[in-house]
């Protein structure tokens, strides 16, 4: 247990693209990829205070065959970014990223922020949909997600609910 079980060397875990990249109107092909995780499940730390996460990671670039629903013609290989897992350590369980279902939350930052060009770019520079939060990143760019807590907008995200009409515009 000590040697296979230990919380140093991620674990080869099958994904679901879906799950990474959750649009309910796009089939992937393949449907999963293999990618190594650090987890609770994958290794085991001697203090229960503590859970076994990534120490360090890097992003890899995967292709896929992407097929829209109700157009089979619109299907196009296309190049979605994952993070791999390179070493794993213990670390206390508190110490949760948030936003903590972002596979780039590292890059995450809060608030007004400068761009690589000195701009002051303001968190209203990002339009998202009435549930959805907008999420800076330090190279610039701007995504529309949701936090853990915000039940209505994992909601729309997983794409059991429907987005208002207002949101549609």
């Amino acid at each position: 247990m000590d040697r296979e079980g230990k919380c140093k060397t991620p674990k080869a875990k099958v994904i679901r693209v879906q799950e990474v990249y959750p649009d309910p109107s796009i089939t992937y092909m393949p449907s999963c990829t293999i990618l190594h995780q650090c987890g609770a499940d994958t290794g085991c730390c001697k203090n229960l205070k503590d859970v076994c996460k990534p120490k360090n990671k890097t992003k890899v670039e995967l292709y896929f065959l992407t097929a829209y629903m109700g157009n089979i013609h619109k299907s196009k290989v296309e190049k979605l970014k994952f993070e791999n897992h390179t070493e794993c350590e213990c670390r206390s369980r508190t110490e949760d990223l948030i936003p903590g279902d972002s596979p780039f939350a590292g890059d995450y930052i809060d608030g007004d922020f400068t761009d690589r060009t000195g701009r002051n770019v303001r968190s209203d520079s990002c339009t998202c949909p009435s549930q959805y939060s907008p999420r800076h990143f330090r190279n610039g760019t701007c995504i529309c997600d949701c936090f853990d807590k915000q039940t209505d907008c994992l909601t729309l995200k997983k794409g059991k609910t429907n987005f208002s009409f207002e949101d549609r515009r």
